[in-house]
């Protein structure tokens, strides 16, 4: 992506066959992606925020269909919803 003529060079010498580029990332959204994922997965709460705080890396993840729609402050309901269910799994002892 970032040296566009080598790339030509090698699919026109059928070295590399054609791409589209359309869902890679950009090197800022990348890392950003790589520093989501190492947030602990049972941590929903700071993983919905870490995408509120990264909108470049929201828009991105729905655009190529990570998450099916943008970040949003949870309402009092669901988030509620969601504290409960990680009190349950704490009693479950799955944390």
């Amino acid at each position: 992506m970032e040296h566009p003529e080598f790339y030509q060079m090698m699919v026109d010498a059928g070295i590399w066959k054609e791409h589209n580029f359309e869902n890679v990332p950009t090197r800022e959204v990348g890392a950003r992606w790589l520093a989501y994922n190492r947030i602990d997965s049972n941590s929903r709460n700071e993983r919905m925020q870490f995408r509120l705080d990264n909108p470049s890396l929201d828009e991105w993840g729905v655009r190529v269909g990570i998450w099916t729609e943008r970040a949003r402050v949870p309402t009092t309901t669901s988030r509620g919803a969601t504290e409960f269910e990680e009190y349950l799994d704490i009693i479950k002892g799955l944390r």
